[in-house]
């Protein structure tokens, strides 16, 4: 009697396994058999919005499911970030997000609500957008080692989108190597922050090279240097960092896609394999081109060692700035 119990068990117990292995190939083989969410943690109308949306046109298209853009813009990408953290790992709620969200916010947060490299699963990068450095065209200077050397000369300004943002750890960062100070001024966006330097109100501004162009080909600012390890196309005859003399510094600002933690990875190679398949295309290719984006892909691991290097790039120099958002 125990002995067929036993069995009985055993059989059981066999059984459940088999229907959760099926029943997890079949999801895979399934997906997406529903609507996809992808947030954006910007307001809706911005370059984000505006890239989530044709590459959520293409997935659609290929999926024969809708793709849903939802904007959660708020506390400094946090509001979308949790939205998507909380939401179920099954694959149908994923973030579009930029790197601070992905690999230093929670250094800076007085009480963390969210832990990149706990909370999601990556899933691949998305674009890189080099930061460059310009001044305003007034600005007596043709390179980092010239502005290095007029900023002990003279009191100069650089603008940011607020403490923490890419721009201000990159003018930390080269502040520090040029040992040099200045006086950061934020702005509220793009627009106001071109203004500013054009004014001469900063005389300093590290962004993307695509935010520049229009302001330098009139006139108005000169770029110095950019970020990567080869020039970047839109602008050729600006060099490197490295070519200008500083090589430790770096501004790896990108974007990527997650998905909530404990996501199948069966559903997560799908959305890898799709994401990176739709960058391929011809509009998206274009649309990447002219706004002056370079696109990544690649694998989940890629973006977990990109979020990893992130993190370590700009630990120092917030743990030296004592910043603390929020």
């Amino acid at each position: 009697m125990i002995s067929n119990l036993k069995v009985a068990v055993v059989g059981s117990i066999l059984a459940l396994s088999w229907s959760v292995a099926l029943s997890s190939g079949a999801h895979a083989d399934t997906f997406p058999s529903k609507v996809v969410r992808i947030v954006v943690p910007f307001a809706a109308g911005g370059t984000a919005d505006i890239t989530a949306r044709k590459l959520g046109d293409v997935l659609s298209r290929k999926w024969g499911q809708p793709v849903i853009i939802e904007n959660k813009a708020g506390a400094s990408s946090m509001v979308g970030g949790l939205a998507v953290a909380r939401a179920p790992a099954d694959g149908y709620t994923i973030l579009q997000s930029s790197d601070p969200l992905l690999s230093i916010s929670h250094l800076m947060a007085k009480r963390p609500q969210l832990n990149p490299f706990t909370d999601f699963t990556p899933i691949t990068t998305l674009i890189r957008l080099p930061l460059a450095v310009a001044v305003g065209a007034s600005e007596p200077v043709q390179n980092l080692q010239e502005l290095a050397a007029l900023a002990k000369t003279k009191p100069l300004n650089y603008g940011t989108f607020g403490p923490g943002t890419a721009p201000h750890l990159t003018t930390e960062l080269f502040m520090s190597l040029a040992s040099i100070d200045m006086t950061q001024i934020s702005y509220r966006g793009t627009a106001p922050i071109l203004l500013a330097l054009t004014t001469g109100e900063i005389q300093v501004l590290v962004i993307s090279p695509g935010s520049l162009l229009p302001t330098a080909q009139a006139g108005k600012a000169r770029i110095l240097a950019v970020d990567g390890q080869k020039r970047f196309y839109q602008t050729p005859d600006v060099p490197t960092f490295a070519e200008a003399g500083f090589a430790k510094m770096r501004a790896p600002s990108w974007w990527g896609y997650v998905a909530p933690a404990n996501t199948p990875k069966s559903v997560v190679d799908k959305l890898n394999q799709d994401i990176n398949e739709a960058m391929r295309k011809p509009e998206i290719v274009k649309f990447f081109q002219d706004s002056g984006f370079e696109p990544v892909g690649g694998t989940p691991a890629d973006l977990a060692a990109l979020m990893k290097d992130t993190e370590a790039l700009w630990e120092p120099t917030i743990k030296r700035l004592g910043l603390q958002l929020e």
